[in-house]
């Protein structure tokens, strides 16, 4: 996926790393975004949540992001 958008190891050298971070925080920040653009028009209240559900969100959530920066950095 990164070849297509021209974020390669020879183009950015040292900084390569970074920028792949950046791309995947962009992309779940968007992903989010989109996200709760899709609960307004759909009416839902998604804000609302109870402590058991909001903590099973931020654990999916740093998993998920974990698991994504971690495979980013063993494809070195």
């Amino acid at each position: 996926m990164y070849a297509s958008m021209d974020v390669s190891r020879e183009a950015l050298g040292d900084r390569y790393i970074a920028q792949v971070l950046t791309i995947v925080s962009v992309r779940f920040l968007l992903a989010g975004l989109l996200t709760l653009a899709v609960a307004m028009i759909m009416r839902q209240n998604i804000v609302k949540m109870s402590k058991i559900q909001f903590r099973n969100v931020v654990i999916m959530g740093l998993v998920s992001t974990g698991f994504a920066y971690f495979s980013l950095t063993s494809e070195m």
